[in-house]
């Protein structure tokens, strides 16, 4: 999955590496330099350009040895323990949150991923969370509501737009904003190679990325 995200540009920094990359290249005769040396952005001028990143894949751990052995052996023992039952990996994505790349609404996981297979799929999902990297309230880190939440106890959802944005109004399971806006969502800051493990029907989101740093997990 990619995400068109809008970076700001400094207009007098690129002129700096424009002419940086052009004493380079005539060192052998006198170039003009700029001697302004001022970085503060008082007197700068930004644009926006749009950059189209990756933010998410899917379908990697059997073709990778590391995270085959992780996901198949160690967490599958680990959330069957958890859950008094043997469990397996239904499904697996990475999410790389580039530097002002987009949170995720808030949703439950259960229903959205119950609509592949139906009633004649798995009914019952955890959800497995490995932070590779630092995750902080800047970086968008994943915000969790704890309770004892279950099919018979959960809160509204709402039905998915057919033309709808799959993380948000077009998702299954996804949270009307005016029941979102009464929960308490908490931060999950953690650091990196902490695993995570939530019932499917914890309501959770995640907010922008406004550090400088991707964040994946």
């Amino acid at each position: 999955t990619y995400e068109t995200i809008r970076v700001a540009k400094s207009k007098k920094r690129q002129r700096k590496r424009d002419q940086a990359a052009d004493d380079i290249g005539n060192e052998a005769k006198e170039s003009p330099r700029d001697t302004n040396n001022d970085d503060s952005p008082g007197d700068d001028e930004y644009e926006v350009e749009e950059r189209r990143v990756l933010t998410r894949l899917e379908n990697f751990v059997p073709h990778h040895e590391g995270w085959s052995d992780l996901c198949f052996d160690y967490l599958t023992k680990l959330v069957s323990v958890l859950c008094g039952e043997p469990m397996v990996l239904y499904k697996e994505k990475l999410n790389i949150k580039p530097a002002g790349g987009s949170g995720f609404a808030p949703h439950l996981d259960s229903p959205s991923l119950r609509v592949a297979l139906g009633s004649d799929g798995p009914q019952h999902f955890v959800t497995v969370m490995v932070a590779i990297d630092d995750m902080t309230v800047r970086n968008g880190c994943l915000r969790v509501v704890k309770g004892p939440y279950t099919e018979e106890n959960h809160v509204e959802v709402i039905l998915p737009k057919e033309d709808g944005n799959p993380d948000g109004d077009g998702r299954a399971g996804a949270i009307p904003e005016e029941i979102a806006s009464k929960l308490e969502f908490e931060d999950v800051v953690v650091k990196g190679g902490t695993v995570a493990v939530f019932g499917g029907w914890v309501p959770h989101r995640s907010a922008v990325n406004i550090s400088p740093f991707p964040r994946r997990a």
